[in-house]
Order: C-alpha cells, then sequence, then structure tokens
C-alpha cells in the first residue's frame, strides 16, 4: 500500500484488513477468544505493520491507536478487527461457521491440534478452535 493510500485512523485501518481478509479468515478470527488475539501478532499484526506503514512512518495511524510503537499499535488494531467481525457476526452480516470439515484451502487449512481442539494455520499464524462432539 503507497503512503498516500495509507489509513489514518483506527477505523479505517480496520476497514483495509477486513477487505483483504477472505470469509473464512474473517469467520475464524471472529471465533476467536479475546485471549487468544496475542496469537495474531506474527501473522496478522505484521501485515499490518507492514503495509499500513506503521514501521514506515505513518504517524497518524500509529497515534490513533494511542500507542508509542508499532507492534502495540498492530494489536490494538488486530483487537478492533476482532470486535467488528464480532458485531458482524450479532448483526447477520458475517456466518460464523468454523473451518471444520474443510481439507484446504488457499489461507486456513487444518493442522494437528492440541487433544480436544483443531488448529488452523492462517496466514502464518496458528488458530486453535475447540472440538464439539465425539
Amino acid at each position: 500500500m503507497k503512503q498516500k493510500e495509507w489509513p489514518e485512523t483506527i477505523d479505517e485501518a480496520v476497514g483495509v484488513v477486513i477487505a483483504t481478509l477472505s470469509d473464512e479468515d474473517k469467520a475464524t478470527i471472529a471465533a476467536m477468544a479475546q485471549s487468544e488475539l496475542i496469537g495474531l501478532h506474527m501473522g496478522l499484526g505484521a501485515w499490518i505493520r507492514n503495509n499500513l506503514g506503521l514501521w514506515s512512518g505513518n504517524r497518524p495511524l500509529l497515534e490513533s491507536t494511542g500507542e508509542p510503537n508499532a507492534d502495540d499499535a498492530s494489536m490494538v488494531i488486530v483487537e478492533a478487527v476482532w470486535r467488528r467481525l464480532r458485531e458482524m457476526v450479532a448483526e447477520g452480516a458475517l456466518r460464523c461457521v468454523a473451518a471444520y470439515g474443510h481439507e484446504r484451502s488457499s489461507v486456513v487449512s487444518p493442522r494437528s491440534g492440541r487433544s480436544g481442539s483443531l488448529a488452523y494455520a492462517v496466514w502464518d499464524f496458528e488458530v486453535v478452535l475447540p472440538t464439539y462432539g465425539g
């Protein structure tokens, strides 16, 4: 994303991020617990830092997060994305269906998980979803 196109507010950044996510990724992130969001730091968080200019001088966006550094600022945006996606689920704008049963997709693919869970690689990060039933 070119410097002139960088979002300057959290709301603008959330719009950019959500527009780039597949429906499957949106559903996966929306289904996460807030405590799991730190697992997105090296994947989605890195994408935000690199593509929205947090490492390259996008001072307006950095300042809008209220955080002094790009790492913390990207996590503010990740949490805002998560909140927006959960609002979309509540409003019926996004069907929150986990990726159970999908053998492969371009972004989300099953990986061996811990007992009682399914793990999915989403970009470069791992999301662990609880399994239900037998």
